[in-house]
């Protein structure tokens, strides 16, 4: 109420443009978000005679305006830690609890020569050989299970190197579904990517 009254009154005594956004609660006690339009009528001398204008609901709009700039936060961080994750010279992924891809970083892409885009949703079963699935597997469900699991391992890249690697399996419980998540980091010891 004050902020509608202060905004009359700069109005009226000094000619500031009345054109005002304020919430008010309703009698239901819900909170609305109105727009004040409004210009004095003056008499020759300049003294006020009659105030007139327009009260819009414009609650819609302020709640789309909150959600556009959340999504636009939302955008900013995304991007921001991707641009993190993608400078850091070692492998990082996001597995969820069926196995499957989420997220791997372009160090990650690099080393399987493939995108994101091919990889995601594809389970390790698939893009890995038998051989290192049958040795993966165990510690894979560990971490599923809730246990971080650290190792070394030698690895062969999909261009025939081989590679030293210390391997940090860590788990994360989701807020929404309470499933277990797996991120897995990637420190090549010989060399990066």
């Amino acid at each position: 109420r004050s902020q509608v009254l202060r905004g009359v009154r700069q109005h009226l005594e000094q000619r500031h443009p009345l054109n005002l956004d304020f919430p008010m609660q309703t009698r239901g006690g819900a909170l609305r978000w109105f727009n004040m339009r409004g210009a004095a009528e003056r008499d020759p001398a300049g003294h006020p005679q009659r105030l007139s204008g327009s009260l819009h609901d414009i609650t819609d709009q302020r709640r789309a305006m909150d959600i556009s700039g959340t999504l636009e936060a939302l955008e900013f961080s995304h991007d921001f830690y991707k641009r993190i994750l993608d400078a850091i010279p070692i492998q990082i992924s996001y597995i969820d609890k069926e196995q499957r891809i989420l997220y791997m970083n372009e160090s990650y892409e690099r080393w399987f020569q493939l995108p994101l885009a091919a990889m995601r949703g594809r389970r390790i079963s698939e893009v890995t050989s038998a051989l290192r699935y049958k040795d993966t597997a165990p510690r894979v469900k560990s971490v599923l299970s809730g246990r971080t699991v650290e190792f070394e391992q030698r690895a062969t890249r999909s261009d025939g190197s081989v590679r030293e690697l210390a391997v940090n399996y860590v788990p994360h419980r989701d807020a929404h579904e309470g499933a277990r998540l797996d991120m897995e980091h990637l420190d090549d010891r010989h060399g990066r990517d």
